[in-house]
């Protein structure tokens, strides 16, 4: 599924209730199972806090769906000379429904960049194209005090009771007929 709006990005520490809490980075979705993140990234180092990617929908009229997803693995990057200006690239453990925040970054224009003395990363992917500026980043404050009721909503229209007067009823329900059973095997 690929959903045509740019979502607010947060690394969270997963297992807590509260996102403003849980939040540790913001970060731009590059690809769709691929974030980057801003220095500075200590919190990425310590292997005690357990991650996961925080994804908000904004703008549209519907209020979208709200993603978390794992981490499979993480790639910090940047110059020796300064690492502090280092990028972390956080691969998803599964695809995000949404498209990405960014252009598309071509090498040429990101190594011109960097080529020009920028060892910030981040500055460097803006720079490129690759990532959203600040100016263009939407409110992410105001997208994070959105998550509990996106997430209530969820929760309310995710069961949905038929209740069935005959047997016969019931069956075509779960076998639709030239359908077949979902998942059964018939005798």
């Amino acid at each position: 599924m690929n959903v045509p709006r740019e979502p607010v990005v947060s690394i969270q520490q997963a297992y807590v209730s509260d996102v403003a809490e849980g939040h540790l980075a913001f970060a731009a979705l590059v690809a769709h199972d691929c974030v980057a993140v801003p220095g500075p990234l200590d919190w990425l180092r310590d292997e005690k806090i357990p991650l996961e990617v925080l994804l908000i929908p904004v703008g549209g009229e519907e209020p979208g769906v709200v993603e978390r997803i794992r981490p499979a693995r993480a790639e910090i990057i940047g110059f020796a000379s300064h690492p502090e200006g280092a990028v972390a690239f956080l691969y998803l453990a599964q695809p995000s429904r949404y498209c990405p925040t960014a252009g598309v970054l071509r090498a040429e224009d990101f190594e011109k960049s960097l080529s020009a003395g920028e060892k910030d990363m981040w500055k460097a992917l803006e720079a490129a194209g690759g990532v959203p500026t600040r100016a263009q980043a939407p409110s992410w404050d105001a997208a994070l005090r959105t998550v509990s009721g996106i997430e209530e909503a969820q929760r309310r229209e995710l069961v949905r009771t038929e209740l069935f007067q005959t047997a016969a009823e019931v069956a075509v329900k779960v076998c639709p007929p030239m359908k077949g059973c979902r998942g059964f095997v018939r005798p």
